[in-house]
């Protein structure tokens, strides 16, 4: 495959169930963090590789690259995520983590009791398949 320089490609799993994000959350009063982990059975990411660099590590990744994390390229974006499977929480507090497990809206409670997204980690494990063209990005 032919990976160009400010083309935009959707970058999408190989194999289902291997698309996971982490999301973090922190809350500054007791300096305390919640990791939120949650596996898809599929998921989709524009890419616009914007270097010969980020070429290089798009096609590396087709071949052999596992995993495949979307922080590596300056131009990247989720398109979709579809079919939670699994949702795990790395807690210090056990408590906490017992509350989460059984709230009916986890999200809720962590912003109740002081919590803050920080942000998001999306990567792709077992392989990825690339097209060229996004519904995301449009050059």
């Amino acid at each position: 495959m032919k990976i160009e320089i400010g083309k935009s490609y959707t970058v999408s799993n190989a194999n289902k169930k291997c698309v996971v994000e982490v999301e973090e959350f922190y809350n500054k009063t007791t300096d305390a963090w919640v990791y939120v982990e949650t596996t898809y059975r599929s998921g989709e990411f524009a890419v616009i590789p914007q270097d010969e660099g980020e070429v290089a590590n798009l096609l590396e990744c087709l071949e052999l690259c596992d995993p495949f994390e979307l922080s590596m390229f300056e131009e990247a974006e989720m398109e979709g995520m579809f079919d939670g499977v699994c949702l795990e929480f790395d807690v210090r507090d056990e408590a906490l983590g017992e509350q989460l497990e059984e709230a009916d809206d986890w999200f809720d409670l962590l912003e109740e009791l002081g919590y803050e997204s920080e942000g998001c980690e999306s990567t792709i494990y077992d392989g990825i398949e690339i097209v060229e063209g996004s519904t995301t990005y449009e050059v």
